[in-house]
């Protein structure tokens, strides 16, 4: 029989505790019970989702559950662990209590039941968790939200976190492509509306693995939770740390966006071992009032680039683009009236564009417009 890793819980030079699937998708949990030297064996057991989810918010001791779980059954593996590959199990037989595999009373995944529903959240996806909370107009009579609304706070959302991102791996990992720096910051809706307000639940796109959290996106989001903490000395922190010009741009975009459609911001976030959320909150009139005191985003900058890549689509009806660059993103664009036209290109083929660049307020990614091209 086979089980295939899925995430650890608890890791104590190499994985202690882990949670894993059989082919039909059965949840089974894991415990280290012999270190040979090379591989640990562990002892298996099959579990329900509740109980699982129990243990995981530290309502369950992990006794607890292996004894209540193995009235079914218990296993031993054969093989060893890699979240890659399957892991080889085999049926015991007796009394698990007669054998000296039982981990000892009271150990529990976490010091404390989360108090908190975002960390109950957070220890039972076993994940970092993002809680986004808003309140536009249109939510006042029921519960609903404009889908451009929602597309776009969040578009705003996780460009400030991709920017934050970046500009902490920049101090730490400067060799990062853009594309690696993507996947770490990247995050997904995965409630996307509960009942009672408009709020939205997002964890992150890289799960934990055998080698943990994802400390990219933490620190990420510490930094935005300095901003929103010292949203009056913005400009201060532009003039005294020009590297966190790019972040304090997505941040003052994210601020003129919920001005402009006269909504607040509430955000928290966790990771499954937070004993209470972080995050900050602002209200529409906060906003509007820190609007009006200050220009937190410049008029449009242009600006003449040159981009090189693989032609990755034309479409000439509408004179739009898209281009396949080196650091793997896929970078999109028109050509106006007045710029050549594309009937030249080839998709497949690698050329060198040059490009008029918009940056505006109006919109979280760059607006490109093709001017010339030149086969590579």
């Amino acid at each position: 029989m086979f089980i295939r890793y899925k995430s650890t819980l608890f890791e104590y030079d190499g994985p202690q505790i882990f949670e894993a699937r059989d082919p039909i998708g059965g949840h089974y949990i894991a415990v280290a019970v012999e270190d040979n030297g090379t591989d640990s064996q562990y002892l298996v057991v099959g579990t329900e989702v509740e109980k699982l989810r129990k243990f995981r918010t530290g309502e369950m001791d992990l006794r607890s559950l292996i004894v209540e779980s193995s009235e079914h059954g218990w296993y031993l593996t054969l093989s060893g662990v890699n979240k890659d590959e399957s892991v080889s199990i085999q049926p015991q037989h007796g009394n698990l209590h007669e054998q000296d595999y039982l981990p000892e009373p009271n150990f529990f995944l976490h010091d404390s039941p989360a108090t908190h529903t975002l960390i109950s959240e957070a220890r039972s996806r076993d994940n970092l968790v993002v809680e986004i909370v808003t309140e536009p107009p249109e939510s006042e009579t029921d519960h609903r939200i404009r889908a451009s609304t929602l597309s776009d706070l969040l578009k705003h959302f996780q460009s400030l976190v991709f920017e934050a991102c970046r500009h902490k791996l920049g101090e730490h990992k400067p060799d990062l492509s853009m594309q690696e720096i993507k996947q770490l910051a990247e995050m997904d809706v995965v409630i996307p509306a509960a009942a009672g307000s408009f709020r939205m639940l997002l964890e992150s796109s890289k799960p934990k693995d055998l080698l943990g959290f994802n400390p990219a996106l933490v620190s990420a989001l510490n930094v935005v939770d300095d901003l929103f903490a010292s949203i009056a000395n913005v400009h201060e922190q532009q003039l005294q740390n020009p590297e966190l010009r790019k972040t304090l741009d997505k941040f003052g975009r994210l601020l003129k966006f919920l001005n402009k459609n006269n909504t607040n911001l509430n955000y928290a976030w966790a990771e499954p071992n937070f004993n209470k959320p972080k995050g900050k909150s602002m209200s529409s009139n906060q906003i509007r009032t820190y609007i009006s005191q200050n220009q937190i985003c410049s008029e449009p900058v242009v600006q003449e680039v040159c981009l090189e890549g693989e032609v990755e689509r034309v479409n000439r009806k509408m004179k739009t683009w898209g281009l396949y660059t080196s650091d793997g993103s896929i970078l999109t664009g028109v050509v106006d009236d007045d710029g050549h036209h594309l009937n030249g290109l080839t998709v497949g083929e690698r050329y060198e564009f040059i490009c008029s660049k918009e940056i505006s307020e109006e919109n979280a990614d760059p607006k490109y417009v093709m001017k010339s091209y030149t086969l590579l």
